[in-house]
């Protein structure tokens, strides 16, 4: 199981990841980029045996407390719809690709 100190570093990989796509070219080739970069850090939690789902665990809180402290209630929650959407994206085609 994953250990507070390592959600946390998922968390500030996440960040760093949608952040550079927040601040760069938003096109459907970086949108998928930044999926497959997610899928890297669902697979890293999952080699930690934390369970499916884990934007609602361990990895949701910490970014959307920043993306609503950075950016305000309209624009923060927007990226926090976009992260959710992403990482759920990598989650599945990870999990899709491991069967």
């Amino acid at each position: 199981m994953a250990t507070e100190d390592q959600l946390q570093e998922a968390a500030a990989r996440c960040l760093a990841i949608l952040l550079r796509y927040r601040h760069g070219a938003r096109t459907a080739a970086t949108k998928a980029a930044m999926v497959g970069e997610f899928e890297a850090v669902v697979a890293w939690l999952m080699e930690l045996d934390f369970p499916s789902g884990v934007t609602e665990g361990g990895v949701l809180p910490p970014v959307e407390t920043y993306l609503l402290a950075r950016y305000g209630p309209e624009a923060g929650q927007k990226l926090k719809a976009e992260f959710v959407e992403a990482f759920a994206a990598a989650e599945t085609d990870l999990i899709s690709h491991k069967t």
